[in-house]
């Protein structure tokens, strides 16, 4: 029989090494468990703690995040010097209290639809159509921050031709949205049929890699989660910024309250 090989005996170095990362991942399990704990307690008790200023020091809260991620985002682009990640940055950093205004708005937009579920749908599409030309123009100013380093004349008709027609995009998603509200009120309701609330976007406790930011969106389009992750890797690899899109994603959509987390 043929003798076995005998084991490559383990160096003080190797062995070191080993106990470093066992130790760091037993503190990222509990680090990890931790925070989970704290904000399932935050996102049960918050709102009947706090109340009306629940989403307030909920937007507190995601500015603070979102300086950490221009922080990160800072100290990666220390050895690569990118000027893509300076422009974004800086745009983001510039824009803070834009950025604040958006998530009192949405915060309080979740809030009030809670709270006043019943007579929510009058208001709804207009605060909808706000919503949706916030999000077209942060996409408008990371075209203008990704084409001065391509020079794409694509890019710049696009990001022009959405610039000049944001009211034009604005009325037209208040027009269909009350448009769609009437239906449904002059329609649905005489015939009886119930009118269901509008599906949300969550994000996953089930198909969750990080954030559960593409497993909701795979969830709400009901396709395979790993489409949606594919896509959204190309497209970090594309544009670059992806990883600042999923932190914003993450920080605005909520999870999903039937999943465990």
């Amino acid at each position: 029989m043929p003798r076995k090989p005998k084991r490559k005996k383990e160096t003080e170095l190797e062995k070191r090494a080993k106990d470093f990362a066992e130790e760091v991942e037993a503190i990222g399990k509990r680090f990890g468990k931790r925070m989970e704990k704290k904000g399932k307690e935050w996102e049960c008790c918050g709102p009947k703690t706090f109340g009306f200023i629940g989403p307030l020091i909920s937007s507190i809260f995601g500015i603070i995040v979102l300086c950490l991620g221009i922080w990160l985002l800072n100290w990666i682009n220390i050895p690569t010097g990118s000027s893509f990640i300076s422009r974004l940055t800086s745009f983001i950093f510039t824009n803070l209290h834009w950025f604040f205004a958006f998530f009192v708005y949405s915060n309080y937009t979740e809030y009030f639809s809670k709270k006043y579920s019943k007579s929510y749908w009058i208001i709804s599409p207009l605060t909808t159509s706000i919503g949706i030309v916030i999000v077209i123009w942060i996409s408008i100013m990371i075209l203008n921050i990704i084409n001065a380093s391509v020079a794409s004349s694509i890019i710049l008709i696009a990001s022009n031709f959405l610039y000049e027609n944001l009211p034009g995009f604005f009325f037209l998603f208040l027009v269909l949205g009350y448009a769609f509200v009437t239906i449904k009120m002059l329609i649905m309701s005489p015939l009886g049929i119930s009118m269901k609330k509008t599906k949300r976007l969550y994000r996953s406790g089930k198909e969750k890699v990080l954030g559960g930011v593409c497993g909701g969106i795979a969830e709400y389009l009901n396709v395979d989660p790993t489409i949606i992750r594919l896509l959204w890797v190309l497209f970090a690899l594309t544009f670059g910024s992806g990883i600042l899109a999923y932190i914003i994603a993450w920080i605005i959509i909520p999870r999903n309250p039937k999943h465990k987390w």
